[in-house]
C-alpha cells in the first residue's frame, strides 16, 4: 500500500478540447490484495468488446466536473458501487492512450475500498462479470 501511494498524484489533469478524455476507476480491496476487473460485454460495436476492463468510461462535461467524478460516475453505472462513500480516493497515474484509440487520453483513478466485501451490481449491458484479481502487469509497472 505505501508503494501505491507513491505513484499516485494528488493532481487531476483537466480536459483539453483537443483530445477525448476518459478515466477508469482501480479499485483496491485491501483485504484480499486485490483489483476490481470486469469482463466487457460482447457487443460487435464496441472495440474493446470482451476484453479485460476497470470500470470507467468518457469524460462527460454535462455530467462531470472532472475526472475523478467520471471515474465515480461510471463505476456507479457498471458495478453499482458509490465511490464517493464506499472507498477512499488515493489519486490518480498519468494518462495514457490505448492502442486501438490513440485519440483517448484515459486517466486512472486509484480507489480503496473502505468495505472490503461490497455488495456489487453489475450492469450486463457494460460488463458481463466481475472479480477481485491481481493485475500484475500493472502493479509491476506501478511499483517498479
Amino acid at each position: 500500500m505505501t508503494k501505491l501511494r507513491r505513484v499516485v498524484k494528488s493532481n487531476t489533469p483537466t480536459p483539453d478540447n483537443e483530445h477525448l478524455w476518459a478515466a477508469v476507476a482501480v479499485i483496491y480491496n485491501p483485504c484480499l490484495d486485490a483489483f476490481l476487473i470486469g469482463k466487457r460485454t460482447e457487443n460487435p460495436n464496441d472495440p474493446w468488446s470482451g476484453d479485460a476492463a476497470f470500470p470507467g468510461g468518457r469524460f462527460n462535461p454535462t455530467k462531470d466536473k472532472d475526472l475523478v467524478e467520471t471515474a465515480i460516475r461510471e463505476t456507479r453505472e457498471e458495478v453499482g458501487l458509490d465511490l464517493t462513500n464506499d472507498a477512499i480516493i488515493l489519486g490518480v497515474l498519468d494518462p495514457f492512450s490505448p492502442s486501438n484509440a490513440p485519440n483517448i487520453n484515459v486517466v486512472p483513478v486509484i480507489f480503496l475500498l473502505r468495505d472490503c466485501n461490497p455488495k456489487l451490481t453489475i450492469n450486463k449491458a457494460e460488463l458481463s462479470k466481475v472479480f477481485f484479481g491481481w493485475v500484475l502487469v500493472m502493479l509491476r509497472s506501478m511499483l517498479s
